[in-house]
């Protein structure tokens, strides 16, 4: 499998996006798989801003907040899917729960899928949180 495209560099490193496109659909999802570096590439930028995009993944709020602090870039439609999905289905409430020990929201955006999708065997690869 080849690596995704690189578009843009600081400090050395590389930024790379993986795009895909669901079957008969004009909807992409990006994914961005590392940055490193004060400022992001303009194209990035101007994709993360764009009000037709939807900012989703499970505890986002922290990204959402580095990415303004950090590159002063400020998410037009971040969506929680920890917050979310619970509301738009009661029996999904379960997933909202927070963590017996530690009291915050648990459950990964592999957990919601997972559930939501009725894939009891569904696991996020090893090694896919970096790009090596």
């Amino acid at each position: 499998m080849s690596s995704p495209p690189i578009i843009g560099r600081r400090r050395g490193r590389r930024i790379r996006m993986r795009s895909r496109q669901s079957h008969g659909s004009n909807r992409h999802c990006n994914r961005v798989l590392y940055a490193d570096g004060r400022d992001l590439p303009i194209v990035l930028n101007r994709f993360l801003i764009e009000e037709d995009h939807i900012f989703t993944g499970a505890h986002i709020e922290n990204d959402v907040k580095r990415l303004q602090d950090d590159f002063d870039i400020t998410i037009s439609n971040p969506t929680d899917l920890q917050l979310v999905v619970p509301e738009a289905a009661p029996r999904y409430e379960y997933l909202r729960g927070p963590h017996p020990l530690y009291g915050v929201r648990r459950s990964s955006l592999e957990k919601i899928a997972r559930a939501v999708l009725c894939l009891p065997r569904l696991h996020k690869p090893e090694g896919a949180d970096h790009d090596n």
